[in-house]
């Protein structure tokens, strides 16, 4: 038995169809996933909506990151 991969786009459009038709139990049977896969996936989509909502501009999310190791190896200047 395989496990379809979902793309974003195609989880996207079933987490919309489910809140628009408020059946979940269809749309998971519908598109061979569990409600706990469902589940997890809207948590996800509706995590990113919020954050999306901040209106601010995203930030690598990296860059703190990569500050604190400059820090901690001494370097003090940006080697590109």
């Amino acid at each position: 038995m395989t496990t379809k991969t979902y793309t974003m786009e195609e989880k996207y459009n079933i987490i919309f169809e489910s809140l628009s038709t408020n059946q979940l139990i269809e749309i998971c049977h519908k598109y061979g996933i569990s409600p706990s896969t469902y589940q997890i996936w809207k948590v996800q989509f509706l995590t990113g909506a919020i954050s999306g909502l901040e209106g601010k501009a995203r930030k690598n999310p990296y860059v703190k990151q990569v500050e604190d190791l400059k820090a901690t190896i001494g370097c003090t200047k940006d080697r590109r």
